[in-house]
């Protein structure tokens, strides 16, 4: 797939994480680890993706254990994705509405809704049907974007809202007990070997070493490689991590 040149609007910000897009490198391990964390709690269970996008996530849940996953997006195009792309036997997509599921049967024992809470319009619709599918002892696994300025509204032009920490918390304890909120930032160390590399002083050095004819590479921060261990969730960094991860259990 060739990439997708960004618009005005996608030079800053992405809707969807999809493959071969400008986003897909720069972002995809972030992504990866919030479902890798998820993962730990899906083994030999029934699982709910929703909000799974380009379905990588779906996929990436069969393979580290559950017994099956049901991918709900509300776009065909991302769920065309999906099938063509991340197809797995114990994984199916399915169109629907995040905020009204009537297309899922069942109950399921994990609800995953990483990155999605953020674009709907009525979130405590979504989480009230959450509460109902899920078994009486499941889990829900949600993350999003926290809000550090103390404004709702982010100026991502894709996110109708985001949360602080204590707002976030309240939002899931109308519907679940014994909420858990991590947050996810990148490590120190990387955050290190980014500070150096935008260092000025660095920048001369990569300046002289080109008018001597040598290739070096660009010091945008976004184009250091990154790996999930770059990435950590943890207790310790919800203050100032750039996004929130909670596990919420027993539904009320």
């Amino acid at each position: 797939m060739s990439p997708v040149l960004p618009s005005e609007i996608e030079e800053k910000f992405v809707e969807r994480l999809v493959p071969g897009s400008w986003a897909w490198s720069l972002d995809i391990c972030a992504h990866a680890q919030r479902y890798r964390f998820a993962s730990r709690f899906v083994p030999g269970k029934r699982v709910l993706d929703a909000g799974c996008g380009a379905g990588y996530g779906s996929r990436m849940l069969a393979c580290l254990g559950a017994s099956e996953v049901i991918g709900v997006d509300i776009s065909e195009d991302a769920l065309s994705v999906a099938r063509s792309q991340f197809a797995h036997p114990r994984v199916k997509f399915i169109q629907d509405d995040c905020e009204l599921l009537q297309s899922v049967r069942g109950t399921f024992d994990v609800v995953v809704c990483l990155e999605n809470l953020e674009h709907l319009n009525r979130p405590e619709q979504f989480l009230a049907r959450a509460a109902e599918v899920l078994h009486r002892n499941g889990i829900l696994i949600c993350s999003t974007p926290q809000s550090l300025g103390g404004s709702r509204r982010s100026e991502n032009p894709y996110h109708i809202r985001e949360y602080a920490i204590e707002e976030f918390q309240e939002l899931l304890q109308q519907y679940f007990s014994n909420v858990v909120i991590s947050g996810q930032d990148i490590t120190a160390t990387a955050r290190a070997i980014h500070a150096l590399w935008t260092n000025p002083f660095v920048r001369i050095g990569r300046w002289l070493q080109e008018l001597r004819g040598r290739k070096v590479p660009s010091p945008n921060t976004l184009e250091l490689p990154l790996t999930e261990g770059d990435f950590v969730i943890s207790e310790f960094n919800i203050q100032t991590a750039r996004v929130l991860v909670a596990v919420c259990e027993r539904p009320l």
